[in-house]
């Protein structure tokens, strides 16, 4: 009789089924961080074009203070520009150009002037993705004339 050997010789199913296991724990984590990260990254971009347009506006209220005083400026997100007659001012052709920019850019977007006379208040509102749902979102940028 000859005697019996039992050392194991390659690899057993439940080492392999571990091993797929932290495999596929791994791959999920990355693909989830992933997303995140992709939503965080378009949120930024969201963000940053929020306060430059909103910049942008206030410098030319700055150049155009007689205007912004006068309250030529002042709109609601809502109001729309009639640019097509001939007797549209320079001014509403600049509001009605960054009123587009900003439907443009940000999804769902419009953009406020409220001017008074020493200060003009520059407002953007956009929709975005959070938690899983859709959010108007509002930004207001105030500075001196």
């Amino acid at each position: 009789m000859t005697p019996v050997n039992f050392h194991e010789r390659g690899v057993g199913i439940i080492e392999v089924m571990v091993a797929l296991a932290v495999l596929m724990f791994a791959a999920l984590s990355i693909s989830n961080l992933q997303t995140s990260s992709l939503v965080s990254m378009e949120i930024s971009e969201s963000h940053f074009t929020v306060n430059q347009q909103t910049r942008d506006m206030l410098e030319v209220l700055r150049t155009n203070v007689a205007e912004a005083r006068n309250g030529i400026y002042n709109l609601d997100y809502d109001d729309v520009l009639d640019t097509t007659s001939t007797a549209a001012s320079p001014v509403l052709h600049t509001i009605a150009r960054w009123k587009q920019t900003i439907g443009d850019e940000l999804p769902g977007g419009a953009g406020k002037i409220e001017c008074m006379t020493d200060k003009c208040t520059v407002s953007v509102r956009w929709n975005e993705y959070i938690d899983g749902s859709t959010a108007p979102q509002y930004f207001n940028m105030a500075g001196p004339i």
